[in-house]
């Protein structure tokens, strides 16, 4: 077995492929973050750890069941990585081969998330990435130029992360239709007073927005205005407000 490489979190054991790999704990470490080993083309690999797994050898039901044994910790704990990719010319691409069983494992250094994540060119500050320092910022012009989606699962905070992606658009004066059958977007015209604004270097504010509802006022009193179809069309009246 190779020594540990000073200033390593673990070492890569059993089978690897290019998109995971999983190693033996020798530093403590938690799930979410962000690890970077060698890749046979000796570039830096980043990886994010997705689960840990902890085992003892010596407690066995079977040991257990003999009172007179006299136990020896054998304790190993075990993170199974998620290979995120390589950073090569500012893009991001997955190696080529596995890394190799036997390497060490380090904590990712800021510069090779950043570069790795495309989190180093940008002008929409959107948040912190977590657990890190470090911010997280989109590139407005090839936001508005191509397709994008949020996705992830209930309550995880999609509609608030699309509200943040919304605010920096209207900071940039580029017009927007939200179609909200919900209501959740209504609240932009308001300052958010719930938050640790000073942890994220913002301060909250609102937005001028219009805000149409579908049929009388009175079904949606925080409306500005009503929304109405005309058979199919839209009435001429509500398109000049428009």
């Amino acid at each position: 077995m190779r020594s540990i490489v000073k200033g390593s979190v673990g070492t890569i054991v059993g089978e690897t492929t290019p998109t995971a790999f999983k190693f033996l704990i020798s530093k403590e470490v938690g799930r979410g973050t962000y690890i970077k080993a060698k890749g046979d083309g000796r570039e830096w690999i980043l990886a994010q750890i997705e689960d840990i797994k902890r085992s003892n050898t010596a407690y066995t039901v079977n040991q257990l069941n003999d009172a007179a044994r006299n136990y020896d910790s054998r304790e190993m704990m075990i993170a199974e990585s998620r290979v995120i990719g390589v950073e090569s010319n500012g893009k991001l691409r997955l190696p080529t081969s596995p890394a190799r069983p036997g390497e060490s494992v380090f904590l990712a250094d800021e510069k090779l998330i950043k570069a790795t994540l495309g989190l180093s060119k940008g002008d929409m500050y959107i948040g912190m990435l977590k657990g890190y320092d470090i911010r997280v910022e989109m590139d407005a012009n090839t936001l508005v130029q191509k397709h994008c989606s949020v996705l992830a699962k209930t309550g995880s905070g999609k509609s608030y992360t699309a509200a943040v992606i919304l605010e920096e658009l209207l900071e940039r004066k580029v017009a927007l239709l939200v179609i909200d059958p919900h209501g959740e977007y209504a609240s932009m015209k308001e300052p958010n007073n719930v938050g640790d604004f000073s942890k994220y270097k913002v301060k909250p504010r609102g937005y001028d927005i219009t805000v149409y509802t579908p049929g009388e006022m009175a079904m949606n009193p925080r409306a500005d205005r009503p929304f109405r179809f005309n058979s199919l069309n839209l009435s001429a009246r509500e398109v000049a407000k428009m």
